[in-house]
């Protein structure tokens, strides 16, 4: 345990939050879902499903890290094709549509939305089978709102880029 994922801290209280989500898909799951690869998406605002914040981002990171220890099958749709090496560092992930690994093999998404009221955050997610559309899984929690939280609640960016994921 690191000391910002101690339960008493409002990251570690963040976290918390997070694995309720990941053992609530887990219990609420189909048998079969956790044999197909799923794809997590980021989370968004209710009221502007075509973008995230840093919030959005933030909660699909912690939920898929907390999915994948728990025995699901999980595939990055940010992997690019190729290894990019400069002076700030090794990169292999991408928002960049034109640089992504277009091949991505995936029976299920990790979706969902959330809400800023005046005292937290509601979070709703599911799990959608590619083939049916149908929810296979679902979550919910509210999360206080925090200063930890109020500071990754922002402004949604308005870039959109679009792949193919195939079954």
């Amino acid at each position: 345990k690191g000391a910002n994922y101690e339960p008493g801290t409002i990251a570690g209280q963040f976290n918390v939050n997070t694995i309720f989500l990941a053992e609530q898909l887990s219990a609420n799951a189909d048998p079969d879902t956790r044999a197909k690869a799923i794809v997590a998406t980021s989370i968004t605002e209710l009221d502007n499903l075509g973008g995230s914040s840093t919030l959005g981002r933030l909660l699909s990171e912690h939920v898929t890290h907390h999915l994948k220890i728990r025995g699901w099958t999980i595939a990055d749709a940010r992997m690019t094709k190729e290894l990019t090496i400069n002076g700030d560092g090794e990169f292999i992930l991408s928002r960049d549509a034109t640089r992504l690994n277009s091949n991505i093999s995936a029976g299920a998404v990790l979706t969902g939305t959330y809400v800023v009221t005046p005292d937290g955050v509601l979070v709703n997610l599911r799990i959608i089978d590619f083939l049916s559309g149908l929810v296979v899984s679902s979550a919910q929690t509210r999360i206080p709102l925090d200063r930890f939280t109020a500071a990754i609640i922002k402004d949604p960016k308005k870039t959109v880029s679009t792949i193919a994921i195939t079954k």
